[in-house]
């Protein structure tokens, strides 16, 4: 099996290109800098080759948050720097906190990859799928919904894992209603159950968790729902549960139509991962690809998985396994 490399996990974070008094200059602009710390900065440039923003970091002129939002603020990016989504260590949003990190644009390059893959289909519906627990289906979602808001597509985000759901705490959202509800028929698809996270993101979390999961989530219901909430979207990511642990992310991404199937480097087999693909397909599901997920754990940067590991998220992407083993 081959798996063609995307990024180069170890590159640097990669903010755009701008000549440092360029960069000075926006900093003056926004009020985080005189004159004085300008120049200041560009010295340290010069005798030590940092980048603009890593030498104001080391002389203590500017945070890595002052950093980000003026240049988000330049090119017109949402990032996280009002909201309050991504506080909790162990639920990252990158894409949000720290749009210009190889995480980032790894996160870009498989928004890319999807929308190239599902050109004509409108909206762009997609559940995220793995094998097993800890392997960053939820992380992958969260930020992949971010990332389509962030360039104009009309997204929701929604949270199926009736057995685990965690996309209420990437987005500092409480649990009490959601997609649970909707579908028990205890609540109407209202803003009372969808928050708008920024402008073009919905997230309708799970809600409390039914005691018959699989039951709630059979067809036709959650295809319904999709369906009626469709007509004024752009983009629709689902979150699932564990596909090996219950039958719940085969039903959820058949109503779905559409799948991106996760695994994590030396925790997922390549086998499960073959098995989850044939298994969507065999009930029509079409898969777009495999993202292989590293870990790198000489970060301390928190992940989904492990405290102390750092994701570098779409180092391996790939089309869907072709062919069958009898």
């Amino acid at each position: 099996m081959k798996l063609d490399p995307i990024l180069d996990v170890h590159a640097a974070p990669v903010p755009p290109a701008l000549s440092s008094d360029r960069m000075g200059e926006l900093f003056i602009q926004a009020g985080k800098l005189t004159r004085a710390q300008v120049d200041q900065i560009i010295q340290v440039q010069e005798s030590s080759q940092l980048r603009f923003g890593e030498a104001a970091r080391h002389l203590n002129l500017l945070s890595e948050q002052d950093i980000q939002a003026v240049l988000a603020h330049q090119f017109n990016y949402v990032t996280a720097t009002n909201l309050r989504v991504g506080l909790d260590a162990a639920c990252p949003l990158p894409i949000a906190n720290a749009p210009y990190s190889p995480e980032a644009e790894a996160i870009r390059r498989i928004r890319s990859e999807l929308l190239l893959e599902a050109r004509g289909l409108t909206p762009l519906q997609v559940a995220v799928v793995s094998p097993g627990d800890g392997e960053g289906r939820t992380y992958m979602a969260a930020n992949l919904a971010f990332s389509f808001a962030q360039v104009g597509k009309r997204t929701l985000l929604i949270d199926a894992d009736f057995r685990s759901p965690k996309i209420h705490a990437y987005f500092s959202m409480n649990n009490k209603k959601g997609l649970s509800g909707v579908l028990s028929g205890r609540s109407d698809v209202t803003l009372d159950v969808m928050t708008m996270v920024l402008p073009n993101l919905y997230v309708l979390p799970a809600g409390p968790l039914p005691p018959n999961p699989l039951e709630i989530l059979q067809d036709p219901k959650l295809a319904a729902l999709i369906e009626k909430l469709a007509r004024d979207l752009d983009v629709i990511v689902v979150d699932t549960p564990a596909a090996t642990a219950s039958s719940d992310s085969k039903v959820i991404a058949r109503q779905v139509g559409a799948a991106l199937v996760v695994g994590r480097e030396h925790r997922t087999r390549i086998a499960d991962l073959r098995v989850t693909v044939e298994a969507m397909q065999d009930v029509g599901v079409r898969v777009f690809g495999t993202v292989y997920n590293r870990f790198d754990g000489r970060s301390g940067a928190a992940s989904t998985v492990s405290p102390g590991a750092r994701p570098w998220w779409a180092a391996l992407w790939r089309r869907p396994f072709s062919g069958r083993k009898h």
